[in-house]
C-alpha cells in the first residue's frame, strides 16, 4: 500500500497504527509517513492518560462527570489528523503535535 493510506490508517485506533508501522517496515517510508506514524502513536498516548484521568476523577467527584465531553477533543484530533493525511500535509497536530518533537526515534 502507499505511504498516503497507511498515514491515514495510522489514526484508526492502535490496531491501524500497528498496520501501518509493521505493513511499511521492509520498505522505505515517505517523510510524510514518519510524521504521521509519530503523530498518531503520540495522540493515542497522550489520549488513553488523558481518558483515564477523566473516568478517574469523573467517578470520585461525580459532579465533575460534565468533564467527559474534553474525550471529543481527542476524537477532533483524530479527524483533523486524518485530514491532514488525505491532503498530504506535513502539519503537526495543535495542541500536542510538538510534544513528539524528537520522540519515538524507532520509527525509520
Amino acid at each position: 500500500m502507499s505511504n498516503k493510506i497507511m498515514a491515514i490508517v495510522s489514526y484508526i485506533s492502535i490496531v491501524g497504527w500497528l498496520i501501518a508501522f509493521f505493513g511499511t517496515q521492509n520498505q522505505s517510508r515517505s517523510e510524510l509517513l514518519k510524521l504521521h506514524l509519530k503523530q498518531s502513536l503520540g495522540l493515542a498516548i497522550v489520549g488513553i492518560f488523558f481518558v483515564t484521568g477523566l473516568n478517574m476523577i469523573s467517578y470520585a467527584v461525580p459532579f465533575l462527570s460534565f468533564l467527559k465531553f474534553l474525550d471529543l477533543a481527542f476524537l477532533a484530533l483524530t479527524v483533523l489528523g486524518i485530514l491532514n493525511a488525505i491532503q498530504q500535509k506535513m502539519e503537526k497536530l495543535p495542541l500536542i503535535g510538538n510534544l513528539f518533537e524528537g520522540k519515538f526515534d524507532f520509527i525509520k
